[in-house]
């Protein structure tokens, strides 16, 4: 029948007619398909067009077919699909021109790697950028600051067990949104900024109340550093070499006295480090204040140790009169105390790890920032900053109990040692002031 209407060329093409999986087309059951022929014409001629259509259709795998039913956005254009699905296109094209780009270089010797740290005139990264250590170290900075010295008075609220577990989890939290933040700046771009964030999630009007918001914290960070620097210096400089500046010119010619003497001075050192280009040329600052911090550390640590092992010159409560009357005798240490308490120390842990401002601009600088190695970068200075803020707290509060101060260096008796200390504090806030602020 179909011969003779088609031509003889249709015969092979109906042979295979049972084997593919159309549906027939709907026919019309009123007269019998034997004895209708026009009918039966109609359905063989519907079913060659069937199968004329899906040979001519383009292959696609059923993989394919599957994801285009449990993800309708997976036959879009990639302009159209949804974000995430952008960001992660972006990531993996990132990652892969960085490993094709680490084949062909030979890692740096370790001479090589100090001398391009120590020459703040040049990055220290290949390529214009900056290094991973570099980025760690100022990220480290950024984190850090004096707010290590309240640890053990947040403990005192809290207890060993939960403070322990805040200083954990806060670590933890920050790092996620670290991770997110630099997602971000990856599916919006290079150079990243919270502005050109803002502007693509909520608008011109959410990327001005964003700017606000960072203008604010920037402004009352920097203010509140250069006010502990001064006041450190102030106080440190006169007990440990007895140096007064405001009887010297020109101080003494403006009539300032010891403390604006010293804000004087604070705002000399930290103007010139504020203008520099990049956090890149920072490294060096960075670095120092971190040592600093961690030889406060470790003071706090030896305070804490037994007589017997470290002698009388590391003496929390000395009897000869030197101790402080506020925390010694030590109170008591305590594994859990109230929720209130917890509460109280909330506010302080959780905002220990604050660093998310200088996040997109380490982006920016960092050489080849893919997920992975700001991942990376992310352990190295949270990770670390969280080994210091478990050793501070956990020592200066099992040192003096709850009668710890809210500054740790308060609480110790006065001597040359706990006066560096201070002095040494006021250059790690000047040397963060040009990051933070």
């Amino acid at each position: 029948l179909v011969s003779r209407q088609r031509g003889s060329n249709s015969t092979a093409a109906v042979s295979h007619l049972t084997d593919q999986p159309c549906r027939p087309a709907p026919m019309d059951t009123s007269s019998s398909f034997a004895t209708d022929q026009d009918a039966r014409i109609a359905h063989l001629e519907a079913r060659l067009a069937q199968l004329e259509a899906i040979q001519g259709a383009p292959r696609v795998s059923r993989c394919k077919r599957l994801a285009t039913l449990l993800l309708p956005w997976a036959a879009l254009p990639r302009s159209e699909q949804p974000r995430r699905v952008q960001i992660s296109e972006a990531r993996r094209v990132t990652t892969k021109s960085a490993r094709d780009a680490s084949v062909h270089m030979e890692p740096p010797k370790l001479s090589e790697r100090i001398t391009s740290f120590l020459d703040i005139e040049k990055p220290s990264g290949p390529e214009g950028s900056a290094s991973i250590f570099s980025s760690a170290v100022n990220l480290a900075n950024t984190v850090l600051g004096t707010g290590i010295l309240a640890l053990p008075r947040s403990l005192s609220f809290a207890g060993f067990v939960p403070g322990f577990a805040l200083i954990v989890g806060s670590a933890l939290v920050n790092t996620l949104t670290n991770v997110y933040i630099s997602d971000a700046a990856i599916s919006c771009g290079w150079p990243a900024s919270f502005r050109k964030l803002s502007d693509k999630a909520g608008g011109s009007s959410f990327s001005v109340l964003v700017d606000c918001s960072c203008v604010v914290s920037t402004l009352g960070t920097g203010i509140s550093y250069a006010i502990v620097a001064a006041n450190g210096l102030s106080r440190g400089v006169p007990l440990s070499f007895g140096v007064h500046l405001a009887p010297l010119p020109p101080f003494s010619w403006l009539g300032l006295d010891e403390h604006l003497a010293w804000v004087a001075v604070v705002t000399a050192i930290i103007t010139p480090l504020s203008l520099l280009r990049s956090l890149d040329a920072l490294r060096l600052t960075s670095l120092i204040a971190v040592a600093i911090l961690i030889a406060i550390t470790l003071l706090v640590v030896l305070y804490a140790l037994p007589e017997d092992m470290v002698g009388d010159t590391f003496d929390a409560c000395p009897t000869d009169g030197s101790a402080n009357e506020q925390s010694c005798p030590p109170g008591e240490a305590s594994y859990f105390t109230t929720m209130s308490g917890v509460l109280d120390a909330l506010p302080a842990l959780a905002m220990a790890y604050a660093c998310q401002i200088s996040t997109p601009t380490l982006w920016n600088e960092m050489y080849q920032p893919t997920r992975g190695r700001m991942l990376l970068l992310y352990l190295y200075a949270l990770g670390g900053a969280m080994t210091l803020y478990l050793l501070v707290g956990g020592f200066g509060y099992s040192t003096f109990g709850s009668r710890v101060l809210s500054n740790i260096l308060s609480s110790y008796p006065a001597s040359p040692i706990i006066n560096a200390a201070r002095i040494g504090l006021s250059f790690v806030t000047i040397f963060s002031f040009p990051i933070q602020a």
